[in-house]
């Protein structure tokens, strides 16, 4: 459970949460999806990929901002998962409303994701950012929601 700067409290939907290679993904109450990632291999790219896309296509076709925090603390990017990566953003739905959160360490990893997202569609570009703490991604993302609707 967290508290949001309101007081109220966040916690995990009921039977939200999903495990599948080294993907844990889960809605919170607040409507953010998160996805974690535990490693790098390519049976975890591969499912993340597939998440990915997913949760833009349900999105586009129930017309929601979709808001996502994905969770890369202590992952060191592969050349296949990035290639991955890129190809869920291709197949983002261009008038789809996304705001997605990228969380990492303070470490040269993240001059490589940031290097990453700039490969990605000036679209995914536009309303992807990378984080250090998930208290500042999640700030970020409710004044998206607050500005773009839910």
């Amino acid at each position: 459970m967290d508290n949001t700067s309101d007081g109220s409290t966040v916690t995990i939907v009921q039977g939200s949460t999903k495990t599948k290679a080294g993907i844990t993904s889960y809605w919170r109450s607040d409507g953010i999806f998160v996805i974690k990632v535990a490693d790098a291999t390519r049976p975890t790219a591969d499912v993340l990929r597939d998440t990915l896309i997913n949760f833009d296509q349900e999105g586009w076709e129930q017309q929601r901002h979709n808001l996502s925090l994905v969770d890369i603390r202590g992952i060191f990017p592969t050349p296949y998962a990035t290639q991955r990566v890129m190809e869920a953003s291709d197949k983002t739905p261009p008038d789809l409303r996304e705001s997605q959160a990228i969380l990492v360490d303070r470490t040269a990893l993240f001059q490589l994701v940031r290097m990453l997202i700039g490969k990605l569609t000036p679209k995914s570009r536009e309303v992807t950012h990378i984080f250090f703490a998930e208290a500042e991604a999640i700030h970020w993302l409710y004044q998206r929601r607050d500005a773009l609707g839910a």
